[in-house]
């Protein structure tokens, strides 16, 4: 139910939008009117919209609207109800995913990472889509694989396979993603002889989603290392070719829209055109036409993302007005473009740009008047729509990013002028010229050496985290009061300076509420998260007294040759620990525990250390032999991270808590048996965390502890059979055991006796490979509460 609450923002912005500049305008009406529709329909409505959509309807019966606006308003609705009813989007699949094999025409610009190739395919049975993913063992293969293109009817052999859920916690969603997509399965392919893709007739969208993909590869072949990524993001939409570092900075610092293809680059295109045109010898009337029918072909060459759509049919609205000599407000405009996306695609509602491209331009709109009538020179006008932009995207930033940056108006000051008077003209310039000579391109080493210099500034501003403020995935309740207090502040702009300001204070509390909240909360929590074949475990104490991380989980890596290696390689610690503590607002850990020596239990720690602080982590006593520990203390040392060793018999109390280590003693014989070992108590629930504690490790305790139970076991090693022995749970005793181990691991991890043993003894499995993260939550009271983030098969 989580996802409805995601658009809240958009639609208090759209229908508070409808008080202040009501002036015969209920267009704006019905794109709310549709959007709480889609809620309905996809989701379940949530009683405050529905009670804040009454609120409006009452509020212009008081304004009493012309009849004309009640009936649009009613006749949008009414087309919505019959094309979801009539048409639902996405109900259920059609293919047989028994099949081994598929033909079909490829539907989208082959996406190359590495060896591997992916493509959107359209099955030549069914008319479905599917997600084809190829991976090349060679060369040769690579190079046949890369000859792909949109509009090829290809035959390949495979399976199929659903997509995967969110397998964490406020995690990506990959297969409701697809979903929304009208995509269902993804498919396996091989590169065998009986894999084949030929070229047949083609369509127009093939034509140009063709052009786009040679416009891409001749930007990436020709153009300098560092201006071509940003050439191939500007101009195609496509940011493949862009370091993944450079996106992130450009994402965590608030900037990350100067890169989509939006209103600025229609603009700019549409302005060189319409002069082109003209100097051609067309009237005005001609090439207004003549753009009309050429925008939507931007539309795909422009990578068809929410932004550049939205971007393309104002445009296309705008030289219709003119053409036809209509009057239409910008409120309408951009009201009826969005009524029609949405007709056209309803899912298109939970894309991030098109919430984030429709609520910045209703915002801009709304405040539109007053900027240019109580702001002088352009800078002072690009410091207050860059303020207001930010302030109506700051609800979308915190749901889906967590975030956001205190830097954000001074870079948006910097990079908005630059990118839209620099490097945008200059890069639509030097793609034009290449076609003439490519000898053009020797003059883009001055702007290749700016860029270089400036996202060397970026990289170093994102990398110190100076301005990030992390404040986690709201509640549905704070969600509401942010968006509510941000509404309320676009309302105030026009009262006056006073009133702004009593507003933004406002805002200031409701982000403050966020900020504080965890340090209200009475309840602790354990979550193992899902990081493949590795372990790590988080523990939050009751009021934020203290987090503590057990393990960082590692991706264990493979000798490649270079055309193999992936662009971003998966790195659990960046791509799910870091992700998972912001979501939580955690923006420090106390004590990171790292078990033992193993790369799949510390490998995330190198990503991590970039994104939160560590108070201190704390190492076994025991010799260290291997070269991954060396780097690891290395890394941590130049971190100047305190690192703590400890051995049995060593404890720590926190929150009342007491958290006893029981292991290593320091002379074990391997890696596994010297794992740190630690036993603790969460209300009345005793949990024992045991790293890859094997054989020799459990006897010792048994024999030690000769009283040691535990309610909930960690199992060592990932379930391998080499623990969990009879004995050790003969005498632990345990309700519940957690194994964290990757899906189809080439260890075979956990292994089937293991599994038996367990059950036999009546003792409950949870495991990351069938459930995902588990996360355990105790209330003041000491209830526990047990969550997956996915069901079983």
């Amino acid at each position: 139910m989580a996802a409805k609450w995601q658009l809240g923002p958009l639609s208090f912005l759209i229908m508070g939008g409808i008080i202040p500049v009501l002036k015969g305008y209920g267009i704006v009406l019905a794109l709310a009117s549709v959007v709480l529709l889609i809620f309905y329909t996809t989701e379940g409505v949530g009683v405050g919209f529905l009670t804040f959509f009454t609120f409006s309807v009452l509020g212009l019966f008081q304004l009493k609207p012309p009849p004309l606006i009640w009936f649009f308003l009613l006749l949008v609705v009414s087309f919505f109800i019959l094309r979801m009813e009539i048409f639902p989007p996405y109900q259920a699949s059609m293919l047989n995913p028994e099949n081994s094999d598929v033909t079909g025409v490829i539907t989208s610009s082959p996406e190359e990472n590495g060896n591997q190739i992916s493509f959107t395919l359209r099955d030549i049975e069914t008319s479905e889509e599917v997600r084809v993913q190829l991976v090349a063992s060679n060369i040769e293969e690579l190079e046949e694989l890369q000859a792909s293109q949109a509009g090829m009817m290809c035959s390949i052999e495979g399976e199929f396979e659903k997509p995967s859920p969110a397998v964490n916690f406020k995690g990506f969603d990959y297969q409701q993603f697809l979903e929304r997509q009208g995509i269902f399965y993804q498919f396996y392919g091989e590169v065998n002889e009986h894999f084949s893709c030929v070229t047949e007739e083609l369509g127009v969208t093939d034509h140009l989603l063709r052009f786009r993909q040679a416009g891409v590869q001749m930007i990436r072949e020709h153009f300098p290392d560092e201006s071509a990524g940003m050439a191939a993001a500007l101009l195609f939409g496509d940011r493949q070719d862009l370091a993944p570092e450079i996106v992130d900075a450009y994402q965590e610092t608030g900037i990350i829209h100067v890169l989509a293809v939006s209103g600025l680059h229609v603009g700019l295109i549409v302005a060189f055109k319409y002069q082109l045109l003209l100097r051609l010898g067309l009237t005005k009337e001609r090439v207004m036409e003549v753009l009309i029918a050429l925008l939507p072909a931007y539309i795909v060459v422009a990578g068809g993302a929410p932004s550049v759509i939205r971007a393309s049919f104002m445009a296309m609205a705008v030289f219709l007005c003119l053409r036809f000599k209509m009057k239409l407000h910008p409120l309408d405009g951009v009201s009826i473009v969005g009524i029609v996306m949405l007709f056209i695609d309803p899912y298109m509602l939970y894309h991030i740009g098109f919430q984030l491209s429709f609520t910045i331009t209703i915002a801009l709109i709304i405040t539109s008047p007053v900027v240019f009538r109580k702001t002088g020179g352009y800078f002072q006008r690009l410091i207050l729509v860059s303020f207001i932009a930010q302030l109506a995207a700051t609800p979308f930033l915190i749901y889906h990013f967590y975030q956001f940056s205190l830097l954000s108006l001074l870079l948006n000051l910097i990079f908005v002028p630059l990118i839209s008077v620099v490097i945008l003209p200059a890069s639509f310039g030097f793609f034009f010229l290449s076609h003439l000579s490519l000898d053009f391109l020797s003059l883009m080493k001055p702007l290749n050496a700016s860029l270089h210099y400036i996202h060397t500034a970026l990289l170093t501003v994102h990398e110190t985290n100076i301005g990030i403020v992390t404040l986690g995935r709201p509640s549905n309740i704070v969600l509401l009061l942010i968006s509510i207090s941000v509404l309320l502040s676009l309302v105030c702009f026009e009262k006056g300076r006073k009133a702004f300001f009593l507003s933004l204070i406002g805002v200031a509390v409701t982000l403050g509420i966020q900020y504080v909240a965890p340090y209200f909360d009475s309840s602790a929590r354990v979550t193992m998260l899902d990081v493949g074949q590795g372990d790590s475990f988080l523990i939050e104490l009751p009021y934020r007294q203290a987090v503590y991380l057990i393990d960082t989980g590692g991706s264990l890596p493979f000798e490649q040759e270079e055309w193999e290696e992936r662009e971003r390689p998966f790195d659990p610690g960046r791509d799910v620990v870091a992700p998972y503590l912001k979501a939580q607002g955690i923006r420090s850990l106390d004590k990171v525990i790292i078990t033992h020596g193993h790369w799949d239990h510390y490998g995330g720690i190198f990503s991590l250390l970039e994104e939160v602080e560590v108070g201190k982590v704390l190492y076994g006593n025991v010799p260290i032999e291997e070269a991954g520990e060396e780097l690891l203390f290395e890394t941590l040392y130049n971190e100047r991270v305190a690192v703590e060793p400890v051995k049995e018999g060593d404890h720590w109390t926190a929150a009342e808590q007491v958290f006893y280590v029981l292991s290593p003693v320091g002379d074990e014989s391997s890696l596994n048996e010297r794992s740190i070992v630690l036993f603790t108590m969460f209300a009345e629930t005793s949990w024992l965390f045991t790293g890859d504690l094997e054989a020799e490790g459990e006897q010792r305790l048994v024999r030690e502890y000769p009283g040691l139970k535990a309610d909930v076991l960690k199992a060592g090693h990932h379930g391998s059979r080499t623990s969990s022995n009879p004995y050790f749970l003969e005498q632990l005793n345990p309700r519940l055991s957690l194994i964290s181990a990757g899906r189809n691991n080439r260890f075979s991890h956990p292994h089937t006796e293991v599994l038996e043993e367990k059950v036999k003894r009546n003792i409950k499995i949870l495991r990351t490979d069938q459930h995902g993260a588990v996360r355990f939550t105790y209330d003041k009271n000491g209830t526990q509460t047990i969550e997956t983030s996915i069901s079983p098969n």
